[in-house]
């Protein structure tokens, strides 16, 4: 059976049929499409692993700021407010804010990243994944085999795109009026009735707030 799949129900009947994990299907899908095998795998997973760590160490030591000035400490900022007991998302979850955004610090200064998917979503993948393994005290492999994991999530989205022009279409349509209406350059408040208020309980909206207090020094109401 071919684990070079389209869609998540198939990877997972895939998974199901061969009695394999999501990670051992991406490992053996790599052998056969790559020639690859494991071990050289999960060595390159390590070294990505690490940048991902590094990323965030270095943002939390030594903030990064960009030239024009607009980025640079929100994740010691973040994380000051955490250890204050100020978050108001949960532990596990402001440990993924405050580490996602370090990493876009990072990557904002030209610093060493890895681009996944993009440089501009880069500090999702190890905001999330790294706040597990600290809140949860989970080991490398554990680690390597999540990457594995959004390895298959990335697998069956990039099957939705059936050429270079989806790719632009998707972010025309959903991300750019995302970044100008979730509470970046306005108040969500001057949007009118249903439409502000669906506007409002999206994520970007309620991060751009936040962060924004914060950096402010303002109090943070929820």
């Amino acid at each position: 059976m071919k684990t070079n799949t389209t869609t998540a129900a198939k990877l997972l009947e895939v998974s199901r049929q061969l009695g394999l994990s999501l990670p051992e299907v991406m490992l053996r899908r790599e052998r056969e499409l790559n020639e690859t095998p494991p071990e050289v795998v999960y060595e390159k997973l390590r070294v990505a692993y690490g940048i991902m760590r590094q990323a965030v160490e270095e943002s939390l030591r030594e903030p990064h700021k960009t030239m024009g000035g607009l980025i640079g400490g929100e994740a010691r900022k973040l994380a000051e407010y955490r250890a204050a007991g100020k978050n108001l998302c949960g532990e596990t979850v402001s440990r993924a804010i405050c580490y996602a955004m370090g990493v876009l610090e990072v990557s904002a200064s030209m610093g060493l990243i890895v681009a996944a998917p993009t440089a501009g979503a880069s500090g999702v993948l190890p905001g999330v994944l790294i706040a597990l393994q600290e809140q949860y005290g989970l080991t490398e492999r554990q680690m390597l085999d999540a990457l594995l994991v959004a390895s298959a999530i990335g697998v069956v989205v990039s099957f939705l795109a059936k050429n270079h022009a989806d790719v632009p279409r998707f972010s025309n349509y959903i991300i750019m009026p995302m970044a100008y209406l979730c509470n970046t350059f306005f108040s969500t408040e001057k949007l009118p009735g249903a439409v502000g208020k669906f506007v409002a309980a999206l994520p970007l909206s309620q991060t751009s707030h936040l962060i924004r207090s914060i950096s402010a020094g303002e109090a943070v109401n929820y």
